[in-house]
């Protein structure tokens, strides 16, 4: 009976690189629970017959999932058949099916509580009278994938008092006894010699059980012989992991898996318990339930690190996918220093060098956190560094009544063939200088004219106005003839001022790149971006505008 329960589990395969039914929605098969001395009895073969007005042993029927086995034990011929688990309704992604899992008293003897507990493998229990318990999983499912991590949606309960409970019952009720997830894969196999795996009388039968979970976690056994595994056996990943508290709603979990080899597995076994699995009968609480739905391997496609030239990408984190590098574009793929997420994934590098952009997409086998097998990460680079443009033409400050500056100057300096920086230095307001207007990261598109359309915002830009500081967002809109004449929108919005429309009108000046290159003797100054002047000799780490006479660049300090 034992050969012929290995031979059923082999014949359990799995879909692609996830678990088999995970949903739970395939059919549910009337339980024939596994026992060492041959079992063969369903449970609920007495269904619906009763002696003396009462149930006779084994009178409810259980079931399992599909490619699942519950922990229903049938006793001694089924006296003393417990159900440990059912079929509930489903609560997420439309699910129609879900499991509860639940630590159930003994249908002979109250005091026992058998735990609830689910698994790919096969369930075993041994007991003489209700001493001498043990059990557990063994066995797997062929499995050749190096997943991440695993995630499902659970509700969790835990068993309460009941009017009229004996004191022996109230000891058996555990309110901080933990749920528990174990996942493992491996290669090879463990055979552990004379297992007991009955429930009995006065003894057990016993027999050499293949893939016990403790043998191939390396933990010790309370019962059994010697255990000897083969020459391939061998841990690849594992989690065993104690869920806390109580889930009265639909509650995700996701636990990464710990990898110890490098190797391909060739089995996997994944228990669900509403118990403290490997604490013992003794900690096994009455009532206490997990129901689960929607278990799902999880595939990382996502980066871990990235540093470019050598250099960590400052701000990076795993879940944000766009960066501004104040750097120049570098020339190929070798610059990047990647490191990916996922155990399975793969990457690739694409440069756009006349955009000064670059991308990084991950990719996996099967779907991440997000549901999403890939993952793109772009890197905006500030390009080589360029001159500003100049622009001479009047300015238009529109605040009550319209105050026209002559022979004001406006810049903008390319940063790429997509995007400029705009800035009005001195920018005066109510007879007072008020700061610098720096906009960076505009949008520019081009007509097939020669024409420019500019479009872009700041916000938080920090000016001042009597020593007082002001906050302003600014919105800019534009256009220019291919013979350079700029009309700029630039509206500056203060709270607690409103809205304050300036207008610029200007022409492009031809030498207006030569004078500023020309310009090298002039003194140089920062600027955050937000448009405040900082310090040149304290400089922290991040990306500032330069100005040296009129010539503006960004730039990317390293410490």
């Amino acid at each position: 009976m034992f050969g012929a329960a290995v031979v059923a589990m082999s014949m359990t395969t799995v879909s692609a690189q996830q678990l088999p039914n995970s949903g739970f929605e395939d059919a549910w098969n009337i339980s024939v629970p596994w026992t060492s001395d041959g079992n063969t009895v369903e449970m609920g073969a007495n269904e619906g017959q009763e002696y003396e007005g009462q149930p006779m042993a084994n009178s409810t029927k259980a079931y399992n999932p599909a490619s699942w086995c519950i922990s229903h034990v049938i006793g001694m011929g089924g006296l003393g058949a417990t159900v440990t688990g059912e079929k509930v309704e489903g609560g997420f992604n439309e699910s129609a099916s879900a499991v509860r899992l639940t630590n159930a008293p003994n249908s002979l003897l109250a005091t026992q509580i058998v735990p609830g507990y689910m698994t790919l493998g096969t369930t075993w229990s041994t007991s003489l009278m209700g001493s001498e318990n043990d059990g557990g999983s063994f066995g797997s499912v062929p499995f050749t994938f190096k997943p991440d991590a695993v995630a499902f949606q659970y509700k969790r309960t835990h068993g309460t008092a009941e009017d009229g409970m004996s004191e022996e019952l109230l000891n058996t009720l555990k309110p901080e006894e933990p749920a528990t997830v174990v996942v493992y894969t491996w290669k090879g196999e463990w055979n552990q010699a004379e297992v007991p795996g009955n429930i009995g009388f006065m003894s057990a039968v016993t027999c050499t059980m293949t893939d016990r979970d403790r043998n191939i976690l390396g933990m010790e056994t309370a019962k059994g012989g010697a255990v000897t595994p083969s020459e391939d056996a061998e841990l690849i990943a594992s989690l065993n992991y104690a869920i806390t508290g109580d889930a009265a709603e639909w509650t995700k979990f996701e636990q990464p898996l710990n990898y110890v080899s490098d190797a391909t597995p060739t089995k996997i076994n994944v228990i669900l318990a509403a118990n403290d699995y490997f604490a013992g009968a003794e900690a096994v609480g009455r009532d206490n339930s997990l129901i689960v739905d929607d278990i799902k391997l999880v595939y990382y496609s996502r980066l871990n690190s990235v540093k470019i030239n050598g250099t960590a990408v400052e701000g990076f984190d795993k879940n944000t996918y766009t960066y501004q590098v104040g750097a120049a574009c570098p020339a190929n793929e070798s610059a990047f220093e990647v490191e990916v997420l996922g155990k399975s994934a793969e990457y690739t590098v694409n440069i756009d060098a006349d955009n000064n952009v670059a991308t990084v997409k991950v990719t996996n086998i099967d779907a991440d956190s997000d549901g999403q097998k890939e993952h793109t990460y772009t890197f905006n680079f500030a390009g080589a560094q360029q001159s500003a443009i100049k622009y001479i033409g009047t300015l238009v400050v529109s605040f009550g009544t319209d105050t026209t500056i002559p022979d004001s100057e406006l810049y903008i300096t390319p940063n790429s063939a997509n995007t400029c920086t705009m800035a009005i230095y001195d920018f005066a307001f109510m007879g007072a200088t008020v700061g610098d207007i720096i906009v960076d990261n505009i949008n520019t598109t081009t007509g097939a004219d020669g024409s420019i359309a500019y479009s872009g915002s700041k916000e938080g830009l920090q000016l001042s106005l009597g020593g007082n500081p002001l906050v302003a967002n600014v919105n800019v809109t534009g256009t220019e003839t291919a013979a350079g004449q700029l009309t700029m929108n630039i509206a500056v919005n203060v709270p607690g001022l409103g809205d304050i429309p300036v207008t610029f009108n200007g022409q492009k000046q031809t030498n207006g790149i030569d004078s500023i290159i020309d310009d090298e003797n002039a003194p140089v100054e920062y600027f955050n971006l937000n448009g405040i002047r900082v310090d040149s000799e304290n400089l922290a780490p991040g990306i500032y505008v330069k100005r040296q006479g009129r010539k503006v660049s960004k730039i990317l300090i390293r410490k």
